[in-house]
């Protein structure tokens, strides 16, 4: 038997050839609502009031930030619904009955040129609005025998050249006596079994970028230093709270690990906080500038 060629009825004919003027009437319509899209579109509006949380702020540091990082995509996600809403409403007011009509049969396109028009930067809105934080980096040091790690906490601290050797500064051109009076005066006041800290009070952002979290880097491809400017040397124990901190006037370059970093204020993790619950709200009186240079690997 031959195959028949099956013909449209006259209506079908005129049905088909409505909806194809329909369909095209719609993208002349999504194309005027494109060119409603604002410039500078942000979908995700961050109050000003809106912040990380210190415990944000710990998981954010380690790296394994599973958490903040799900918890931050639901508030996200909310958020930019809402400003997607509100813009097609907008782009609707701009429009005549049959226009906003024909609109809903290309709305998920418009939504689409949206999401790639939108400029907001939500996670990095909130990091940068959370406000200057203590921290506390960990200098470590490696037994030369063996190269294990030294744990101070266990084993104290014997005296200011330890310190000074732990710190790199050990018969360099910044080992001066005042430096070593410096050191002697936290070491009288904190006790021995100390692990050996540098402490500094600021901004948030290029540590958790450096530790971690750079929107997808990984900081395993990445080669970073850290140099710190006229830090606090704090001699410190996380487990039972004992320690003490005085400025010391070096500067100090290290490679950058973003296991050693900590948040040293209350719901930082890590032990007990020495600024939050050692001293009670410890005083800032001076200017300390921590600088991370990371270099991509290029490999």
């Amino acid at each position: 038997m031959s195959t028949l060629a099956v013909a449209l009825s006259p209506a079908a004919m005129l049905d088909e050839e409505a909806k194809s003027e329909r369909a095209a009437a719609a993208r002349l319509v999504l194309a005027k609502a494109i060119a409603e899209i604002p410039e500078n579109l942000e979908l995700t509006f961050v109050e000003y009031d809106d912040k990380l949380t210190n415990e944000q702020v710990a998981e954010l540091l380690t790296g394994e930030n599973e958490t903040s990082i799900d918890t931050l995509d639901e508030w996200e996600s909310e958020n930019r619904h809402h400003g997607e809403q509100y813009q097609i409403n907008e782009i609707r007011e701009s429009l005549d009955d049959e226009e906003r009509d024909l609109l809903d049969d290309v709305e998920d396109e418009l939504r689409e040129a949206l999401w790639e028009a939108d400029k907001s930067d939500p996670f990095g809105d909130l990091i940068r609005r959370t406000p200057d934080k203590w921290l506390r980096y960990w200098i470590d040091e490696r037994d030369l025998d063996t190269d294990e790690l030294i744990d101070r906490v266990f084993i104290g601290v014997n005296g200011v050249g330890e310190v000074l050797d732990a710190l790199g500064l050990l018969g360099t051109d910044q080992h001066t006596p005042e430096l070593e009076q410096e050191i002697a005066d936290v070491l009288a006041e904190s006790g021995s079994a100390n692990a050996i800290y540098l402490l500094w009070h600021g901004d948030i952002e290029a540590p958790i970028r450096a530790a971690a979290y750079d929107f997808g880097s990984d900081p395993k491809t990445m080669s970073t230093t850290v140099t710190f400017k006229d830090p606090y040397l704090l001699l410190f124990n996380p487990f039972n709270g004992s320690g003490y901190a005085e400025r010391i006037h070096v500067t100090i370059t290290r490679q950058f690990d973003p296991d050693h970093i900590k948040l040293d204020e209350r719901g930082g993790g890590g032990g007990y906080s020495f600024t939050d619950e050692t001293c009670g709200g410890w005083h800032y009186d001076g200017d300390t500038t921590v600088t991370f240079n990371r270099e991509d690997d290029p490999s």
